[in-house]
């Protein structure tokens, strides 16, 4: 690798879609270190979300929550 820094995306899925999508993108000279600091953003984000009742999608308010994670590598 050439580049002098790196981007780890942050992948979703709604349950009973196929689609994935990009959620968040952590950038950094290196990779993640620590988790929960790379996760930080998005549960900030969610706990947002769920404190104004959730997103509209299809005329209807739903709660955003994680049901499980998955990774390519561990983090440490």
């Amino acid at each position: 690798n050439s580049s002098s820094s790196d981007f780890w995306p942050i992948l979703c899925k709604v349950l009973g879609w196929d689609d994935v999508f990009v959620a968040g993108i952590y950038h950094g000279a290196k990779k993640p270190q620590d988790i929960k600091a790379f996760l930080a953003f998005l549960k900030e984000d969610i706990v947002k979300l769920n404190k104004t009742g959730g997103i509209v999608f299809n005329g209807q308010i739903v709660k955003v929550s994680i049901s499980g994670l998955c990774s390519d590598a561990p983090l440490k």
